[in-house]
């Protein structure tokens, strides 16, 4: 093989290498992205996270984790009663709709309620940015 052709292969690979590896990192920051939201809607994660915030003392840490704790349960209630809410408003904007549909958009959005019923957007944890 002619020297030329060599070093583009070797140039070719070395990139498609490099493309890779930045997949991956790219997949495990997003990954330990996910996880770091996951944790905050468990109450082990989110009283870590303010316990970062926080760095109580040892004769202080049992008082703030059991203030965390209640307000990790109150929020907790919060955000399921208001995912109640707003699947009902859904449900009666979905009834309201079907009254000036023709089938077909009907069935387009019965289809689309029934996906989002079965996948319901999680709410993302606050970044700490005042907006």
């Amino acid at each position: 093989m002619k020297s030329k052709i060599k070093s583009f292969l070797i140039l070719i690979i070395t990139l498609l290498i490099g493309i890779a590896i930045g997949f991956e990192i790219s997949e495990i920051d997003i990954k330990k992205h996910f996880e770091a939201m996951d944790s905050f809607k468990k109450p082990e994660g989110f009283i870590k996270i303010f316990e970062g915030i926080i760095k109580p003392d040892p004769n202080q840490k049992e008082v703030v984790d059991s203030i965390l704790f209640k307000y990790y349960e109150k929020m907790e209630r919060i955000r399921h009663s208001g995912m109640e809410e707003i699947t009902n408003m859904m449900d009666s904007m979905n009834v309201e709709l079907k009254k000036n549909l023709n089938n077909e958009q009907i069935s387009r959005l019965s289809e689309e309620m029934q996906r989002m019923k079965k996948n319901p957007p999680q709410p993302l944890p606050p970044t700490g940015k005042k907006p």
